[in-house]
């Protein structure tokens, strides 16, 4: 693509500008108002502009069938970098010298990335830019153009020369079980599947919710099970700063210790009435299909088929399999919400305690890492057998990692789940500037495939960029410390890769090996009386981990987001470095 094409995809948001389009304004201008607020229109937050080195002019990108300027406005999203010079030119050196020439900025994160337009939403499309972000009402256009210019004259030097640089405003957000329960469920019956994505959070497999038994605030995901060697106990891995409560930055914790137990549970009040209430949903959408199918079959033994004149009123052969079948299905739903109001008072969703975190700081011994990881010592009696470290898949999930593998197998399913069967080569986890080159192009492409049940939005799927987040955490006593993270971007049919609560799931790539532990995102969530906020439309943002058909709720989220993911290995070798123990992945 050539320099010109990339210009205009900043400026106007299309593919194809003429010459006399790039050729309109020679130098950076400042945005109008509707420019600053509308220009990443479709990007979570809705980040408003500050700068951008681009040159091209901004008009509003609107669908070619629309009528509506606000409706059909088009959309941007985010895309992973894939083939492009910058991928092998980025370097650490690179780093420093963009973080200081930000100094002076309240700066949050940067990192290269694609952003173009929806409907265009093939990779080569969309531009490279050199995104930045900053505190929101801090920088003018005067300042922001400035760092920006000065920024894109630090890629030439690197002889980037096809990337353009822009500051927006945002931040990176870091946002049980029952025994009785889960011997219920027959992996290998199909027609519990259903029931058995609503009831995946009080399920071990993971991704259930991990909250406080206490009032205290703070919900997220355990990602990952682990021993130690030679101990017995099994732990919960999920982020530090789902357990933190109200923790200063440098404090650690050591269980025991002097300080009483800090009890875990699955789930707060509200996850868990949402669960009792969408059972109660599915339930009465069952008797709502089996009463007409009861009634003709009863009135059909009583006195109908008396009458050999009205064959027509006794049920098919296949509509007798379908009465049967919603008839199982319904006891099985009455069975289950027995044990959930059983399950009401939080004491019995209890599944652990608080066993190890170190300090919210930067790694002395991995310079750029940043420590954020707990363990939940678990309560085994809580669990039917012992954990494992699986994902439930299903169908869809079956389906959607075909698709993504172009057509190709991938790990074979263990009852529905997808087995962890360890982590991934520590080339492709470790940020960028500390990867080795390789020639095998298509194992790098499946690679960046990556999916994660989180508790929050689920299952979902996304490609994880080449080259890696770095960013700043003013506030949390790392000012001035720079941190290395991987970043996802959603795949297709995804407006979210993860969402507030999903901290700490585990991602992992389409054989079953994992990449790392999701921390947070470009999205703060946005919550009204305990609910995620929804928007007019046709995508959905789950509300629990079920999976929820995206067309079913007509709701819609507010926009693409980048979620950002702490490596595997770093974590491990940290855990390792804290406590002294070698851990193990159960």
């Amino acid at each position: 693509m050539s320099s010109s094409e990339h210009i205009g995809h900043l400026g106007l948001g299309i593919p194809g500008p003429s010459v006399q389009d790039t050729a309109s304004s020679l130098v950076p201008y400042e945005p109008s108002p509707e420019e600053r607020d509308q220009y990443y229109y479709g990007l979570a937050e809705k980040p408003k502009l500050v700068a951008r080195t681009s040159c091209s002019i901004w008009t509003k990108p609107q669908h070619e069938e629309g009528w509506d300027q606000e409706l059909c406005q088009s959309r941007k999203l985010y895309a992973a970098i894939g083939e492009h010079d910058v991928v092998q030119k980025w370097s650490k050196i690179l780093c420093v010298q963009v973080a200081r020439a930000l100094e002076n900025c309240h700066w949050n994160y940067f990192f290269p990335i694609r952003i173009g337009l929806k409907e265009y939403s093939f990779r080569d499309s969309c531009p490279v830019i050199l995104l930045i972000a900053v505190d929101k009402d801090t920088l003018s256009w005067k300042d922001g153009i400035t760092a920006a210019l000065q920024c894109r004259s630090i890629l030439r030097d690197f002889q980037i020369g096809d990337v353009e640089v822009a500051i927006l405003e945002g931040r990176c957000h870091r946002t049980a079980i029952s025994t009785d329960l889960e011997t219920l469920f027959d992996p290998d019956d199909e027609a519990q599947q259903t029931v058995r994505e609503t009831m995946i959070p009080m399920l071990s497999s993971l991704g259930y919710p991990l909250g406080y038994l206490e009032d205290r605030k703070g919900q997220g995901t355990p990602g990952l099970y682990l021993k130690f060697d030679g101990h017995a106990p099994i732990y919960g891995l999920t982020c530090r700063h789902v357990v933190h409560g109200d923790r200063e930055a440098d404090h650690s914790h050591k269980f025991p210790g002097g300080e009483r137990p800090q009890y875990h549970i699955q789930g707060t009040q509200t996850t868990f009435d949402n669960w009792e209430r969408k059972l109660q949903t599915e339930l009465a959408e069952c008797r709502s299909f089996t009463e007409p199918l009861e009634n003709i079959h009863e009135s059909w033994n009583s006195y109908r088929q008396y009458n050999e004149k009205r064959p027509r009123f006794r049920l098919t052969d296949n509509q007798r399999k379908q009465l049967d079948s919603g008839k199982a299905e319904a006891a099985f739903i009455e069975k289950v919400l027995e044990f959930v109001s059983q399950s009401a008072q939080k004491d019995k969703r209890k599944v652990g305690q608080l066993a190890f975190h170190p300090a919210f700081q930067v790694s002395a011994q991995k310079p750029g890492y940043l420590r954020d990881w707990a363990l939940i010592e678990l309560d085994l009696k809580k669990y039917a057998s012992s954990s494992k470290n699986q994902v439930f898949i299903g169908d869809k999930g079956l389906a959607e990692m075909k698709a993504r593998r172009f057509g190709a197998m991938a790990t074979t399913l263990v009852k529905g789940s997808l087995p962890l069967l360890g982590v991934t080569p520590a080339e492709y986890t470790q940020a960028q500037v500390f990867l080795s080159d390789t020639s095998d192009e298509e194992y790098i492409k499946n690679q960046n495939m990556v999916g994660k049940r989180g508790a929050r939005t689920g299952l979902t799927f996304g490609v994880k960029n080449e080259i890696e987040a770095v960013i700043r955490s003013p506030g949390c006593g790392l000012d001035g410390q720079l941190t290395w993270e991987m970043l996802i971007v959603p795949s297709k049919d995804y407006e979210k890769f993860s969402d507030g609560g999903d901290s700490g799931s585990c991602v992992f790539d389409f054989e079953g090996r994992i990449v790392g532990l999701v921390t947070g995102s470009t999205h703060e969530p946005a919550f009204k009386d305990g609910k995620r906020k929804k928007h007019a439309g046709d995508d959905a943002s789950p509300d629990t981990a079920e999976e929820v058909d995206a067309t079913a709720l007509g709701t819609k989220v507010d926009g693409t987001d980048i979620t950002f993911v702490s490596p595997i290995q770093w974590v491990l070798d940290d855990i390792e470095d804290f406590t002294g123990m070698k851990p193990q992945i159960v």
